[in-house]
């Protein structure tokens, strides 16, 4: 947090704004905060006075501020009388309106932090005079308990996002951001995430991180698998830790030094819920589309979205819009279209594999999945070598090997084991891309189709079948009816094979979706939700 000079007040055109000063003992007030009261009223300021009642609310009054009786009390931890105070606040800051609201002592900064950001004052001023004896005695189980709450408070207090702290000497500022999180540092970003696998989610989170590494601390949490993307977060000096009870503890009792939580994929939302109910400020990410049935795990997550995430990130409308149709909260989402970065995908890179040119070389890049639909893939492909014999089709992602019986089946079903070549996750695609004269997919749902754009950026001609997302992002370009039979679409992939892409489709594809565009509303919302 930051020390307040209060001497700013001067100088300001401040007419008709209003200030709630928040002091627990009016003696208080009168002894350590009348001056400051007075020279913002000489100022122009509406100034206003909220404490207990009794004889000095009296000379509050008499000094000319208007003063308002609250239900406080210098200590008592009945926990019915704590919420009727914080109830209390509320109720006066809602009706009230003040511009700015200026706390002075331990439950008016508490109370009155918490109470100020459900009534969205515009401005807090906290004045943290001590942090009182739960902070030096460390002995019985009561304190440490009672400490425990206080600091979950004091970070829901400090979570204003115009606010400054006054301390009345740095040991108490430093005891604070040491104990529960509150500091002038940079934002601290902890992602979850279910594993560290290749995919699209993991793509998007290690670009965001990599992007805006310098302007944010990050921490990446995996419930799972660390996977491969592991060692490329370490090497840019991002630690990656695996869930575990003793981490859960300090995150949520003992650091207490993250202020944003943003996780991805549904389990990672599920876990999310520790961390709101303590007070973190929650950012969803949802990558994937809703594919066939609605099981128990969304339908939980559908309900946590309404009130567990600051904000819910979708990749594409379509995306959303599925969603918000199965039940997820539209009221905090918005749409960030995944990144690309232009500069690595463009059709003047050389190809990295040994491939003959004199075929016409068709590539799927897809994991083996139901909803990749190889089925459709191989009935298409067969009828396609039929028309073009000297065709050849490469099943590039994980699942496409030797090992995998079923879909070497399938393509003996379809004569089609001599005209491909299969091949798992590849590192780096955009080596490979420019090997190809067609990029197609026959997937049934797609959230966004992030290989689809990086084959455009290559240079390669795309084909798709009624995929709603593909009309939203280019138009109608790559999109086949999906009413057309699997020998309609195989006389387009053969077309469309033969011809190059149109120009104007990779300047579309470079000026929307662009990897600088991602991290800079990625940068946004993270400042935004964060302070």
């Amino acid at each position: 947090m930051e020390y307040f000079d209060v001497s700013v007040l001067a100088g300001r055109s401040v007419v008709s704004k209003k200030i709630l000063f928040v002091v627990n003992d009016p003696d208080f007030f009168l002894s350590h905060r009348l001056p400051i009261a007075e020279v913002a009223r000489n100022e122009g300021f509406n100034v206003q006075v909220a404490t207990m009642g009794g004889m000095e609310a009296q000379k509050i009054e008499q000094l000319g501020f208007t003063h308002h009786t609250l239900p406080l009390s210098r200590s008592g931890q009945n926990p019915l009388n704590e919420l009727v105070t914080l109830f209390s606040m509320w109720r006066l800051f809602s009706r009230l309106r003040p511009d700015l609201v200026h706390l002075v002592t331990i439950k008016p900064v508490l109370y009155g932090g918490i109470a100020a950001r459900m009534a969205k004052v515009p401005g807090v001023i906290s004045a943290i005079s001590g942090l009182g004896f739960l902070f030096v005695k460390r002995s019985s189980l009561r304190v440490r308990l009672l400490r425990y709450v206080t600091l979950f408070l004091y970070r829901l207090a400090m979570g204003h996002p115009n606010q400054q702290v006054i301390f009345q000497n740095p040991t108490d500022m430093r005891a604070l951001v040491a104990s529960a999180g509150v500091g002038k540092d940079k934002i601290q970003v902890l992602h979850l995430i279910t594993a560290l696998e290749s995919g699209g989610a993991e793509k998007i989170l290690f670009d965001t991180v990599s992007g805006l590494k310098d302007q944010f601390n990050h921490r990446v949490i995996v419930l799972s698998k660390r996977g491969a993307y592991c060692q490329k977060f370490e090497k840019i000096g991002i630690p990656v830790e695996k869930v575990s009870i003793r981490l859960l503890w300090r995150l949520l009792f003992s650091e207490r030094n993250q202020c944003l939580i943003h996780s991805y994929l549904y389990h990672s939302h599920i876990v999310s819920l520790l961390f709101k109910v303590i007070g973190y400020r929650v950012i969803w990410s949802i990558h994937s589309s809703i594919f066939d049935i609605v099981d128990f795990k969304t339908k939980i997550v559908s309900w946590l979205s309404y009130f567990v995430p600051n904000k819910i990130i979708y990749v594409s409308d379509f995306a959303r819009n599925q969603h918000t149709k199965i039940g997820f909260t539209k009221q905090k989402s918005i749409v960030i279209y995944n990144g690309l970065d232009v500069n690595k995908f463009n059709n003047k890179n050389q190809c990295a594999l040994a491939i003959d040119n004199n075929y016409t070389n068709i590539a799927m890049i897809a994991r083996y999945d139901p909803v990749k639909d190889y089925s459709k893939f191989s009935s298409i492909a067969s009828i396609a070598l039929q028309l073009n014999p000297f065709c050849y089709f490469y099943l590039i992602g994980k699942g496409n090997n030797k090992s995998n019986k079923e879909l070497l089946n399938l393509l003996e079903r379809n004569q089609l084991l001599d005209n491909v070549k299969l091949m798992d996750e590849v590192d780096d695609i955009s080596t490979i891309l420019p090997c190809f004269d067609l990029l197609v997919s026959t997937s049934r749902a797609e959230s966004f189709g992030l290989t689809i754009l990086e084959a455009i950026l290559s240079g390669v001609n795309v084909s798709t079948i009624s995929l709603p997302i593909m009309d939203e992002l280019l138009d109608n370009y790559s999109s086949n009816d999906g009413s057309l039979s699997d020998a309609e679409i195989a006389k387009i992939w053969i077309k469309k094979s033969e011809n190059n892409l149109d120009g104007a489709i990779i300047r579309h594809v470079s000026d929307n979706y662009s990897l600088v565009n991602m991290i800079k509303s990625y940068n946004n919302l993270y400042k935004g939700c964060s302070i």
